[in-house]
């Protein structure tokens, strides 16, 4: 099983693809529907890339330190 840090870093490549791929599509003259519908994934696809990675990386944490959620009166 990949380690938290290989799993970041393969999440990391993917977030990298999508990036350049949006840049490809982003930079087209014409925004038919079909390009809006591309570029608006490949958004998605990045925002939930990241979301997984801040999973990862709390999941692999025992406990938060008590500041992060809530702040303590």
């Amino acid at each position: 099983m990949a380690n938290i840090k290989e799993k970041v870093q393969a999440k990391m490549e993917n977030i990298t693809k999508v990036s350049n791929e949006l840049e490809k599509v982003k930079n087209r003259p014409n925004k038919e529907l079909v390009v809006l519908v591309r570029i608006g994934a490949y958004l998605q696809n990045i925002y939930t890339g990241m979301e997984n990675i801040l999973k990862q990386l709390l999941s692999h944490k025992n406990s938060l330190p008590v500041g992060v959620l809530y702040q303590r009166e």
